[in-house]
């Protein structure tokens, strides 16, 4: 299980220094690791990347 953290949706992009620039961003983390500053993934949600996720 994960927990979402933060959503942000950006306009104009973001420029992060690297293309496609994130429009829409969650941050996400495992809820067993919630304590942990340095856990968690950021998923880019307008990449070129497919997104998979188990439920």
């Amino acid at each position: 299980m994960i927990s979402t953290e933060a959503f942000d949706a950006r306009e104009p992009p973001a420029d992060c220094g690297f293309l496609p620039r994130p429009e829409l961003v969650i941050e996400v983390v495992p809820v067993d690791l919630l304590g942990d500053e340095e856990a968690g993934y950021v998923l880019y949600l307008n990449g070129n990347e497919p997104i998979d996720i188990e439920i």
